[in-house]
């Protein structure tokens, strides 16, 4: 795909090394979401989660909703949270150490936690 950004040559020139450039193509279509870093993970997670779209086995429109998702601490977020929860998403989601000393902190103190 980087061979591609920085020659500018159309996809049907991509070397066949790299596989079929439809493929190659599709795969490159369907996984960019451009974001400036860390600060817009919370931003930049419902237009991934929009994007998503799972081929069914037999004929039909593929699914855009996914049983789960799987991610690391960076999207470990009330805001994340709280969308796949309404959106009926199982999450796979490791919590930061700050955020589970502030519920631990928060229960030591008689407060409810969020």
């Amino acid at each position: 795909m980087l061979w591609r950004l920085r020659t500018g040559a159309p996809w049907r020139d991509l070397p066949e090394r790299y596989g079929p450039w439809q493929t190659v193509y599709r795969r490159f279509a369907h996984s960019i979401v451009l974001s400036t870093g860390n600060t817009a993970d919370c931003s930049m997670f419902p237009a991934v989660l929009d994007a998503i779209r799972i081929p069914r086995v037999g004929a039909g429109r593929p699914r855009t909703k996914p049983d789960r998702v799987v991610a690391d601490k960076a999207y470990s977020s009330r805001k994340i949270r709280h969308l796949l929860q309404r959106r009926s998403i199982k999450a796979t989601i490791p919590e930061r150490r700050d955020q589970i000393a502030n519920r631990a902190r928060r229960a030591s103190e008689g407060k409810a936690s969020a």
